[in-house]
């Protein structure tokens, strides 16, 4: 399927008229339209508009929108602090040769303050601040943050952030940051030591019952860490640091460049420290390019669970780089000396090298071996560590009383996972979403914030129905399943689900009565994305696409990918024969229907059952299952290539060991980044006949 990672924002923007005539050339303007009297769903902020426009300040927009509208700003600098006290989006428009700058006079506390529960969206604007903090939230804030430049101007001594989120316990609920795209910098010079002191102003931070996405931004010279993902001795976090590109951080507290765990100034040791969370770093770069000795460490991961995989860390710790109270010299630092409940964290498909101290540090309370495979540590023979005499990399370090990391097999050259296998080792979704019956045909969501399914486990309509999880990020866990009801499901058998890249429609196969023959294929159509209980009447594909025999395992494929939308699928078996599953492919029209026959992808069919497509987001790789020769046993996962999206597919190739086994392994679903897939299996492990399973990789 293809998928699309941005979270899609349902803003009315319908509203009163502007009267600015000089607007209509703007082509990001979306013009209003008087509905009721004295409410405004757009407002556009001109600065130069003395009175004409519908408001002449940022503020003066913020307190005329609707809650939920949107507020455009214009080029121009805004000399104002901002406090945003509904739910809103606050963008700047234009063509882009000119920034939307907010820079409030003097020194104020926050230049930018979200004061509301409800959802606020900032993009595409420049803030210029000298006080403390540059965008905050505190309490129970939703608040995404895009394409943003923060830029903080002699900033006073003192902790500050750029852009932060803080909901410490005791709360009622969980606060929400995301930050994409965005450009922060702290403005602080190059420093060797603490001494004199320096503003302390941190890039990215988050503090107590937080989810957090943290992804493609460029950070700083930052004089604290440049992301810090902070609690208090209670409550619990959830993050996912994805592809950041961190320099010139100079942390005042020696904490390192990246932190996760206790916030610094609780007391040592913390008792009772009670505070959970999953927090993943992955795919960022992080240096120390001019070669400061504050840092300490690349990632300093004091506490909780996740994976810290297919990272850089490049020089960052230098000879003069001195050990604290809180961590010891290390690219990555894994464990607490405070007492925090021992991280339980993967170290793998990272590019460790040119650290000095060590590459990997593990602390003394991290008495269950760690898996660090698949690394490269500067230096094909490996790194340099007490249980491995011959390595010359990046070194290991082990605390007295802590446990030796599995570090082998390592990589043999930088972006190489060295593992045998692309794919990591598949960890069990768990028994938030397996259970003793089987669960499979996962699917995820465009925003891979929900997880469609089949199952066969009690509290369905028929033999085995469609559910869905979500989750509050991509790093937090699944939330309890829920069956997507008597309109979706049948007293019969549904399942194989697939979305629309647009979550309006969802095709799948059921054998409910009024089919053309055995399993058919339907779809499903709803105007709210968000809603799962939403949705239309199943619709039959009709007698293009089904006939007397089974058909199955549909995957959507957008028009962005060959320029017409398209359904794959698998055709295959009738009541009286038992021929194999081949994978066909169909056009579809803007009702999700077919517009012609279907055609086989007869350069991937064989003799063999071949069936449930997988397509990655750019259409150029493609994941399905096969009991062809070359499996490992019963059915396996197989992936082919094409050069363009109008070739013909590559021979496929097993996915091999260890995401297929001597059992069935089926049924793939692909992230948007193509990194992770969830599949189902019958392995030994799992909770039922069949359970949900993933596994990454580090590029495609």
């Amino acid at each position: 399927m293809t998928r699309s990672r941005s979270i899609q924002l349902c803003l009315g923007l319908i509203a009163t008229a502007c009267t600015d005539t000089t607007l209509a050339p703007d082509a990001r303007l979306v013009p209003s339209f008087a509905m009721d009297a004295g409410k405004h769903h757009t407002v556009v902020v001109n600065p130069n508009a003395n009175g004409t426009a519908t408001a002449s300040t940022i503020q003066q927009g913020i307190d005329m929108v609707e809650p939920g509208g949107k507020v455009q700003v214009k080029p121009g600098t805004y000399a104002e602090a901002l406090v945003i006290n509904k739910g809103l989006t606050l963008e700047g428009i234009g063509d882009g040769s000119e920034p939307v700058i907010v820079a409030p006079p003097g020194a104020p506390t926050i230049a930018v303050q979200v004061a509301t529960t409800a959802p606020v969206t900032i993009r595409t604007l420049t803030v210029q601040y000298g006080g403390l903090d540059g965008i905050r939230g505190d309490g129970l804030v939703d608040l995404t943050v895009e394409r943003v430049t923060v830029t903080a101007v002699n900033p006073p001594l003192g902790a500050n952030v750029l852009v932060s989120v803080f909901n410490n316990p005791p709360t009622t609920g969980r606060a929400r940051l995301v930050v994409r795209e965005s450009d922060l910098d702290g403005s602080t010079a190059f420093a060797n030591s603490a001494t004199p002191p320096f503003s302390q102003t941190f890039g990215i931070g988050t503090r107590g019952v937080v989810d957090a996405v943290i992804e493609g931004n460029t950070i700083r010279r930052a004089g604290g860490a440049c992301i810090n993902i902070q609690t208090e001795l209670s409550g619990e976090v959830h993050a996912d640091i994805l592809n950041n590109d961190l320099d010139e951080c100079y942390p005042l507290g020696r904490a390192g460049a990246l932190t996760v765990g206790p916030r610094g100034t609780l007391p040592a040791p913390l008792d009772p420290f009670t505070a959970t969370g999953t927090v993943n770093i992955v795919g960022n770069t992080i240096r120390n390019t001019l070669g400061s000795c504050l840092t300490t460490a690349g990632i300093n991961y004091e506490a909780f669970a996740g994976r810290i995989e297919h990272n850089r860390i490049l020089g960052v710790v230098q000879s003069c780089a001195s050990a604290t109270t809180r961590v010891l010299p290390a690219g990555i630092w894994v464990g607490s000396f405070r007492g925090a409940t021992p991280a339980s964290v993967t170290v793998r498909f990272n590019d460790i090298e040119g650290n000095a101290h060590a590459g990997l540090r593990i602390a003394p309370n991290i008495t269950t071996p760690i898996d660090a495979s698949c690394n490269w540590w500067g230096s094909a023979s490996g790194p340099t560590a007490t249980a491995w005499p011959s390595g010359t990399g990046d070194t290991i370090v082990v605390e007295a009383g802590a446990a030796t990391p599995a570090f082998t097999p390592f990589a043999k050259a930088p972006n190489d996972d060295g593992c045998g296998s692309t794919w990591s080792a598949p960890v069990n979704l768990g028994p938030a979403i397996n259970t003793d019956s089987s669960d499979m045909n996962p699917s995820l969501s465009p925003d891979e914030l929900s997880l469609y399914f089949t199952t066969t486990r009690v509290g369905g309509q028929g033999a085995a129905d469609i559910w869905v999880s979500h989750r509050t990020s991509p790093g937090a866990p699944w939330q309890a399943p829920v069956n997507l009801g008597a309109v979706i499901n049948s007293p019969s058998g549904d399942g194989v689900p697939t979305l629309s890249t647009d979550g309006h429609r969802l095709f799948f196969f059921s054998n409910r009565p009024g089919g053309q023959g055995l399993n058919d294929v339907y779809v499903s159509y709803r105007a709210d994305t968000h809603d799962d209980f939403a949705w239309g009447a199943p619709v039959n594909l009709g007698a293009q696409v089904n006939t007397a025999a089974n058909e199955a395992g549909p995957e959507f494929v957008d028009a962005a990918v060959s320029g017409t939308a398209s359904l794959l699928f698998n055709r295959g078996q009738t009541a009286v024969s038992t021929a194999p599953y081949d994978l066909y492919s169909v056009p579809l029209g803007a009702d999700g229907l077919p517009t012609a026959a279907p055609t086989p992808i007869v350069e991937l069919n064989t003799p063999q059952s071949d069936f449930g497509p997988e397509l990655s987001d750019d259409g150029l790789e493609l994941f399905f299952v096969s009991g062809r020769p070359g499996t490992l046993g019963g059915n396996d996962l197989w992936r082919t290539t094409r050069v363009t999206t109008v070739s013909a597919w590559a021979p496929a190739e097993n996915l091999g060991a260890p995401v297929n086994t001597a059992l069935n392994d089926r049924h793939p679903s692909l992230s948007g980044d193509g990194r992770t897939l969830i599949f189902a299996s019958t392995r030994i492990g799992g909770f039922g006949s069949d359970d949900l399973w993933m596994t990454t990789r580090r590029v495609r």
